[in-house]
């Protein structure tokens, strides 16, 4: 059973695509197209290859954004990426500005080489980016796909430092930030990364896509619980340059941690928040915290929270 329907609601992918419509009107997609016996039309999920054109022509159809992944790099899962686009907005939809007149600004840690928060990001709400990698080979795709979609006015990329996460960015930035999202580095080594899939539960089956981060994009010293540590104590430091700290888990049991650790200063957070990114047969979290009391994220109301039983949300 998949976890299509504990998507968010407005996602577009609930529905899976028809590649039998794609084979049809995308010649390049057409080649990794195989029609069965019962004239059904699917892809091979183990061959990354695939995937890849998958990703890339459904940005095309969907977002008329023209994409380009590198092979040795992780193919963006696009429902996934989506999901947290779309919680961005929910959460952004429980703030209210005075007279505003300039447009959202957000900051995309680890942006990887397709860029792929900014760019649909700005495509489906015009929000501003900056965006950091701290891998120049990432940085040099990631270039190329913003100027390839002519949002270099509203995107803006960035090297980041190995000693910083967000602080660094933001004081060479020298603005305020509405928002903050995060797709951190999951595992702690290559054994933990090779052995990822073994802490499942077994009711969950294993993923249908091959489809493997190189080490710069799924490994950091300490794992996704260090870095996500000292992203928190940098954001004490900034605590209102950003609105709205957000950050994907990869691990439910990282998830219990991070938590803890922002309840343990309650006295600074003023609110925080957590959900579900559900799809297809893979789960991640998501943990948004604030330090602007007018900004109450226990109050925004998420549509898809009825759909998902017995997760505890806010404090």
């Amino acid at each position: 059973m998949t976890l299509n329907k504990y998507m968010h609601p407005r996602n577009i992918y609930r529905t899976p695509p028809c590649f039998k419509d794609l084979a049809a009107n995308y010649p390049e997609f057409r080649k990794y197209a195989v029609q069965d016996l019962t004239g059904k039309v699917h892809i091979d999920f183990k061959d990354t290859a695939a995937l890849r054109m998958l990703t890339t022509t459904l940005l095309l159809k969907d977002f008329n954004l023209k994409v380009e992944i590198p092979a040795e790099r992780l193919v963006p899962t696009l429902p996934l990426r989506l999901n947290y686009i779309l919680w961005i907005e929910d959460l952004l939809n429980g703030v209210t500005y005075e007279s505003r007149k300039e447009l959202i600004c957000g900051l995309d840690i680890g942006t990887g080489s397709t860029c792929i928060y900014p760019l649909l990001g700005h495509r489906m709400n015009g929000w501003k980016f900056w965006a950091t990698d701290s891998d120049d080979d990432a940085l040099v795709y990631a270039e190329m796909n913003v100027r390839n979609n002519n949002m270099q006015e509203a995107i803006t990329i960035m090297k980041s430092s190995d000693s910083s996460i967000i602080k660094q960015t933001i004081e060479k930035s020298d603005r305020e930030f509405d928002f903050m999202m995060c797709n951190p580095p999951f595992f702690k080594d290559d054994e933990e990364a090779n052995t990822g899939n073994k802490g499942r539960s077994r009711s969950r089956p294993s993923p249908r896509a091959c489809n493997r981060p190189c080490a710069e994009e799924a490994i950091t010293d300490g794992g996704e619980v260090t870095f996500v540590t000292k992203m928190i104590q940098e954001s004490f430091e900034l605590r209102g340059k950003v609105k709205i700290y957000t950050t994907m888990i990869g691990k439910k049991k990282s998830l219990a941690f991070v938590r803890r650790k922002l309840q343990e200063a309650s006295g600074d957070v003023c609110s925080l928040t957590v959900t579900e990114f559900c799809q297809g047969h893979t789960m991640r979290w998501g943990i948004a915290w604030t330090f602007q009391p007018e900004i109450l994220l226990n109050k925004v109301s998420f549509l898809f929270c009825k759909l998902i039983p017995n997760l505890k949300r806010s404090v």
